[in-house]
């Protein structure tokens, strides 16, 4: 039987989680997360772009999957203009 003293030595000062990428030690898996997140951001490997999440990744990955025209998908609404954009940005419309 683990005396008391071990335990506590073995769970609040041990290193049990590891980094994949860099080999960084953290004693708690949410320090490793973090870490993780702040330090090694995912990054596209086409163009070596950094991102915030792999959400926001992803989404960029589509500019190297499809063409300009196939990512405008909103038409100016205004009649017998046939421009269209990849965005919708609602400030500074008048009409």
């Amino acid at each position: 039987m683990q005396s008391k003293l071990m335990q506590h030595i073995q769970k609040r000062h041990t290193t049990k989680y590891f980094c994949e990428e860099c080999g960084e030690g953290f004693i708690q898996l949410l320090d490793m997360m973090r870490h993780k997140r702040d330090t090694h951001r995912p990054r596209c490997f086409t163009c070596d772009m950094e991102f915030t999440n792999q959400d926001v990744l992803k989404n960029h990955l589509t500019t190297h999957r499809t063409t300009l025209d196939e990512r405008k998908k909103y038409a100016c609404e205004v009649e017998g203009c046939n421009k269209r954009y990849t965005k919708v940005c609602c400030f500074g419309l008048r009409r």
